[in-house]
């Protein structure tokens, strides 16, 4: 909401939010694609971030990759078969992964 009333603060309250380790990691998660769908590059650098981060929740982290491949990011297929790799990943993570068009390498 306060996005879609000032623009410039809301994406700058989005990115604090994204940023605050205090905040729940899907709240953060949110925000950093609240700010991505706003065409701000630092929203899917924090998307990377969190897909990336074995200390984040599992289930976050596949949700990550699929913001990103929801967003058409560049480096979606990358980060999804780097996640895909990982030896810990469940079976319920790699399906949900398989699910992605470009959870397949090429």
């Amino acid at each position: 909401m306060v996005v879609e009333t000032d623009e410039a603060y809301g994406i700058a309250r989005m990115k604090a939010i994204a940023d605050d380790l205090a905040c729940p990691a899907r709240t953060r998660i949110n925000a950093a694609y609240v700010t991505a769908l706003r065409r701000d590059p630092r929203g899917a650098e924090d998307l990377l971030r969190f897909a990336r981060d074995p200390d984040v929740e599992e289930r976050l982290r596949v949700m990550a990759v699929h913001l990103l491949a929801e967003l058409g990011h560049p480096s979606a297929r990358t980060v999804c078969d780097e996640l895909a790799q990982d030896p810990n990943l469940s079976s319920r993570g790699r399906k949900s992964l398989r699910r992605l068009p470009l959870a397949q390498s090429s």
